[in-house]
């Protein structure tokens, strides 16, 4: 019996309803595409509905609504949730967690939203920042200095600062209070330098790098499929060749791949063999990876053509050590090597796919980091030592800026609060006695300064609180600053 059903148009399409492929069962059939190819409805053993064409799943292209590519984060913990199971996918797209909170409460969230960490909670996280008042307090800082920026205007929350190495830059006042920006990006290219060249020192010896010799992978732009084996279109010959101390050499030509390939290897033996050895000793000796120059004598190159058996006719080796050294190419890519079970920082490597990390942090998360950031030091945590640092900056930021139980930024600014209808600091209007109130805050006190018919009464009052109140505050505070 057929399978194929005509439609009105006298064009057949194949009927797969009810069949199965992978975890996708076919529903019925919902439309075509612009090249009249099927589209069918199927229906996953996750319960999502997925619309898929014909060919992605009689070719095996398409085996799931998504579900099979998804993680498993059963039972991992991303700040105050913990995932629990997975219930579906949003668009066919994202997979959708039921996590449960610390506070008790059962809430959906998208993985993206867990593993890159923007939500931490079911909402209390942010109820308890909102309650402590931190979004409410407003600051003055033109003419402050915050690492290398110095404020010289100031509109709304954004400020105008000019760095110490001539650039200037517009940032958000938050990201000056709480330390987490200090320059216009300089200071943070030298730190990922320093960073660079500290990861050199422990992986560079004897002028050569030890984890690039180690490594199997092959460059995307070689196509002899052998690591030091390229083909010669000037001599029409396969070339063997090898980096040792920042120096190309040239291990010779051949007419087939295989001895080509043969002389690689026994260059390895000759050239990068001794250097790891030894590099392995003073590691398990010293458990340091130091950096020692000329600790090798070099090797002569005739020692290669002696242990070399092969004919005349493919023995065409020219050894340019002497005349033809030339420094190797930078590439600025990461060897891809195995990083399961090192430490950076507060993050162990539990598991290495690729270009990402699946790390467990000592605070007990787990997160998905790339294999460049732990290379550059730039992740060394889940996120909890950044959060830890800002809270240690805010706090020596309130110690600097505290004199006398009072906060000298929040006295000096003169912004207004979004609650105040008056259009000045320190005065608001009293429904109960219809008169404007003057008020001042001083050492976490609330003074009442008296009751005015006029507005312009009440602004007088605030300003004569202003001089008794924070003006000796502020001197003193400027005297201390000039001492220090």
């Amino acid at each position: 019996m057929s399978n194929e059903i005509s439609n009105p148009d006298k064009k057949k399409w194949k009927d797969i309803t009810g069949q199965k492929f992978g975890q996708l069962t076919a529903v019925k059939r919902v439309g075509i595409t612009n090249n009249g190819m099927s589209i069918w409805e199927c229906k996953c053993d996750c319960g999502s509905i997925k619309n898929v064409r014909l060919a992605g799943l009689t070719t095996g292209h398409t085996k799931s609504c998504g579900c099979l590519q998804s993680k498993d984060i059963t039972g991992q913990k991303f700040g105050r949730l913990t995932a629990i199971k997975r219930i579906g996918m949003i668009d066919n797209r994202v997979s959708n967690w039921e996590c449960k909170c610390e506070c008790g409460k059962i809430t959906n969230v998208r993985i993206s939203c867990l593993t890159t960490g923007k939500t931490k909670s079911c909402g209390c996280l942010r109820d308890e920042v909102l309650s402590n008042g931190a979004h409410k307090k407003n600051y003055y800082l033109i003419g402050l200095i915050f690492g290398r920026l110095t404020v010289r205007d100031q509109i709304g929350n954004d400020c105008i600062c000019d760095c110490a190495c001539g650039n200037t830059i517009t940032t958000n006042r938050y990201n000056l209070f709480d330390g987490s920006t200090n320059s216009c990006g300089c200071l943070s290219i030298e730190k990922t330098k320093e960073r660079i060249y500290a990861l050199h020192e422990r992986i560079i010896y004897d002028g050569t790098n030890i984890v690039r010799i180690k490594s199997k992978k092959i460059p995307s732009h070689n196509k002899s499929g052998i690591k030091g084996v390229c083909w010669s279109k000037q001599e029409k010959k396969w070339k063997a060749y090898i980096c040792i101390r920042k120096k190309y050499i040239v291990l010779g030509f051949f007419d087939k791949l295989e001895d080509a390939a043969h002389a690689r290897k026994i260059g390895e033996d000759i050239y990068h063999a001794p250097v790891i050895e030894e590099y392995e000793k003073i590691k398990n000796d010293k458990n340091m990876l130091p950096i020692i120059n000329n600790v090798f004598n070099d090797i002569d190159h005739k020692q290669f053509i002696e242990n070399e058996e092969v004919t005349e006719q493919n023995n065409i080796i020219q050894n340019l050590n002497s005349n033809k050294n030339i420094t190797g190419r930078k590439r600025k890519r990461i060897v891809n090597i195995d990083y399961t079970g090192l430490v950076f920082g507060r993050l162990t490597v539990r598991e290495h796919n690729g270009v990402n990390c699946l790390c467990d942090c000592v605070c007990g998360n787990t997160v998905t980091v790339k294999q460049y950031n732990l290379y550059i030091g730039s992740t060394k945590s889940c996120g909890c030592l950044h959060t830890e640092l800002k809270r240690e900056r805010f706090k020596k930021m309130c110690e600097k800026y505290n004199c006398d139980g009072t906060n000298i930024l929040s006295i000096r600014s003169k912004k207004l609060f979004k609650s105040n209808r008056s259009g000045k600091r320190g005065v608001c209007w009293v429904t109960q006695d219809h008169k404007w109130k003057a008020y001042i805050y001083i050492k976490r006190k609330y003074i009442g300064l008296g009751y005015f018919d006029k507005l312009e009464d009440a602004v007088r009052a605030r300003k004569i609180g202003e001089d008794i109140y924070y003006a000796p505050i502020i001197e003193e505070f400027e005297k201390n600053q000039t001492k220090t």
